[in-house]
C-alpha cells in the first residue's frame, strides 16, 4: 500500500481535493531555536542532535513534540555508533610496547563468525535500523521527503517581476507605492 501524499504533495500533482480533505491534524508550532540536546546522548547523538536541529528548523519541520521522536533517532544512532566502534576498534601492541587503537572495517571482525548469531553484531544492525526508521520519519531520507509537508522558504521578489505582475493585473498602484516608501 503506498504512503499517504501531502496536501503539498496533492497541490503539485494537481490532484487536490478539497471535499477529501480532513483537516484534523494537530496543530503544534514550529521551534525557531534548536533546543540542547537531552543529557541521555552520548557524544554521537549530541553531535548528530545539533546537526538535525538547525537541519529541521530551517526547513519548518521541527516542533516541540518532535522533539522526542528526534531523541529517540539520536539516541539509537549514538548506540549504533559505539556498537560499531566496539567491534572495529583493536588494540594492537607496537614495536615498542605500546599499546595503539587501529580501526579495521567489519568485515574483519565479522571473519570466522557468524552473522547471524553474533550478538554485537544484530544489536548493531537493529539500531541502525531504527535509525533508518527515524530518519524516514522527519523525511532524510530520498523515498520519504515527498511525505513531510516543509514550510517553504521565503522567497525574494524581484522588482521586475513585481511590475510585470502589476501591469499584468492592471494594478498600477505599485509606482505610487514605491514613491510613497522613497
Amino acid at each position: 500500500m503506498p504512503a499517504k501524499k501531502t496536501k503539498s504533495a496533492k497541490i503539485i500533482q494537481g490532484n487536490f481535493h478539497p471535499c477529501r480533505t480532513q483537516n484534523k491534524d494537530p496543530y503544534f508550532p514550529n521551534l525557531t531555536t534548536p533546543p540542547q540536546p537531552p543529557d541521555g546522548l552520548n557524544e554521537w547523538g549530541k553531535g548528530l542532535w545539533v546537526k538535525l536541529c538547525h537541519q529541521l528548523i530551517e526547513s519548518g519541520i521541527l516542533t516541540s513534540v518532535d522533539t522526542f521522536a528526534l531523541e529517540l533517532l539520536c539516541t539509537s544512532y549514538g548506540f549504533a555508533m559505539d556498537l560499531r566502534e566496539a567491534m572495529t576498534v583493536q588494540e594492537v601492541k607496537g614495536g615498542n610496547g605500546k599499546i595503539k587503537k587501529v580501526r579495521v572495517p567489519i568485515t574483519s571482525y565479522l571473519e570466522g563468525k557468524n552473522s547471524q548469531t553474533n550478538t554485537l553484531y544484530a544489536a548493531y544492525k537493529s539500531e541502525l535500523q531504527a535509525v533508518d526508521r527515524g530518519l524516514a520519519q522527519f523525511g532524510l531520507t530520498p523515498r520519504a521527503r515527498n511525505q513531510v509537508e516543509a514550510v517553504p522558504k521565503k522567497e525574494t521578489v524581484d522588482e521586475y517581476d513585481r511590475i510585470a505582475y502589476n501591469l499584468l493585473h492592471d494594478q498600477d498602484d505599485f509606482s505610487n507605492k514605491t514613491k510613497e516608501k522613497k
